[in-house]
């Protein structure tokens, strides 16, 4: 049976690639009145030009560490930083409840939707800048980001250009051109080159998930 999360999902996509029907659209419509996701996610498909639409990767999967759950480390570890008290299996619960996980990952429109569930506030943005990343860390915001994995690690074969992973931004330094990330493949914290991290960001149209308290 599709559960009530998967069914918005599958109308949003439909709705997105232009083959909802007319009654689908004006549920969808009505839906994003009083559902502040569906309404997000539909005002930045509207936003773009209509020759971009089809490269905004918002129903790909961040599903690259052990059981498709880099996402929800990522999250986890936001939420650590900040010393919220949490439950790891209850959360994991509520995030497949909710269909924020799948078992197939987690869909890029829905990554952030854990940390406003336990008090945090978010942003999600396309075409960041390197900058973008800079002036966050200056004001102590989190940073979630979406890769291409097989970039950030040049050595691995590159099997697709396409953003499947998502790491957590902690600090670049400019000067030795590396970026430190909370790395959730490999439960730790890493330095990588700054060009191949910023390659590997490219692939998602430079998304980025901003949080920070209320």
């Amino acid at each position: 049976m599709e559960t009530k999360n998967a069914y918005w999902d599958n109308l949003i996509a439909a709705y997105l690639d232009g083959t909802a029907s007319t009654s689908e659209v004006r549920t969808l419509l009505k839906a994003a009145k009083t559902d502040s996701m569906i309404r997000e996610i539909m005002d930045v498909f509207m936003r773009m030009e209509e020759a971009d639409r089809e490269a905004y990767p918002m129903f790909r999967m961040a599903a690259e560490t052990k059981d498709n759950l880099c996402d929800f480390l990522c999250e986890l570890f936001v939420l650590r930083h900040h010393a919220i008290s949490c439950n790891e299996t209850e959360l994991l619960a509520l995030a497949q409840e909710k269909h924020w996980v799948t078992p197939q990952g987690t869909p890029l429109h829905a990554i952030g939707n854990l940390l406003i569930s336990q008090g945090l506030q978010i942003s999600r943005q396309y075409e960041a800048t390197l900058q973008d990343l800079q002036a966050a860390l200056n004001a102590q915001k989190d940073i979630i980001t979406v890769i291409d994995s097989d970039k950030l690690y040049p050595e691995r074969p590159d099997e697709e250009d396409a953003p499947n992973h998502a790491v957590v931004v902690l600090a670049i330094n400019e000067a030795q051109k590396t970026v430190t990330l909370y790395e959730p493949d490999a439960y730790g914290t890493l330095d990588f080159s700054l060009e191949d991290f910023l390659a590997a960001w490219h692939e998602s149209r430079n998304y980025l998930i901003l949080s920070s308290k209320k």
